[in-house]
């Protein structure tokens, strides 16, 4: 009877709590697949997103870097190069600049009065020594040192110097003259298909119209040349220019011999 009475006061109560239960269920289940849905969404969302933002990459990467590799590497190497070749270029304009510069800095003459230079021809009339002897000389810029045709050279010393003695031949009166000169030094001189000859050098005083100078001179024999007297270069050099289509330009046509 007790049991009975028990079963009956529970039975409402058992039937409710298996109503709250299934409910509760059905409620979970419910809200499982609202987040599960939810969740799914968020999902597909985020992936239409970073597959957006992937493109827009894509696409900006393209645009800078060309899918033709090889072009765009060729197209930053001809810049390069152009780039080279005009800063080259300056330097060089700049080297050439300062190369003229320094050559300008370092001429005794500016060159635009080397034009200036009084031009003679190729023989003209000389004065040597305070005698003023004259002889025709022969201007060559062939030759380095000027040098005398000289006869009987006696080498001696003089007041613990040495000097030299020799004879020139005067043109106006066909005789020797004796000419005596300190030693400067001896110079070894190489002519074509003979052997080296070691000859003294003196300085002489030299007038070539309106040029007055004193330069050194070797002495050999020179009777075998038409001329006793050979102007070089180191007389020439920044005095004079030379026509050799010309002669005799320095004096009158009166004092031709």
């Amino acid at each position: 009877m007790i049991i009975k009475q028990t079963l009956h006061i529970f039975s409402p109560l058992t039937f409710l709590f298996v109503l709250l239960m299934n409910g509760c269920a059905i409620i979970d289940n419910i809200k499982g697949e609202y987040l599960t849905s939810k969740k799914d969404h968020s999902g597909n969302k985020d992936e239409v997103i970073l597959k957006s933002t992937t493109n827009k990459i894509s696409e900006t990467n393209q645009k800078t870097f060309p899918a033709n590799n090889s072009e765009f590497l060729q197209k930053n190497v001809d810049i390069t190069k152009g780039t080279a070749i005009h800063q080259n270029s300056i330097e060089k304009k700049n080297e050439e600049k300062w190369l003229l510069d320094e050559l300008n800095e370092k001429k005794n003459v500016p060159i635009k009065m080397e034009r200036q230079l009084p031009v003679y021809g190729y023989v003209e009339n000389v004065l040597l020594g305070p005698d003023n002897l004259k002889f025709k000389a022969k201007l060559d810029s062939g030759a380095k040192t000027s040098s005398l045709n000289a006869l009987d050279i006696v080498e001696f010393e003089r007041d613990g110097e040495q000097w030299v003695r020799f004879n020139m031949i005067d043109p106006s009166v066909g005789e020797k003259v004796e000419l005596e000169r300190k030693l400067e030094n001896h110079v070894k001189i190489k002519q074509l298909g003979s052997e080296s000859e070691r000859r003294p050098v003196i300085m002489m005083e030299v007038q070539l119209g309106t040029i007055h100078i004193e330069r050194k001179f070797s002495l050999t024999e020179r009777n075998n040349f038409i001329y006793q007297v050979l102007l070089g270069r180191n007389f020439l050099n920044g005095v004079a220019l030379i026509d050799v289509s010309r002669t005799f330009v320095a004096n009158t046509s009166s004092d031709q011999e």
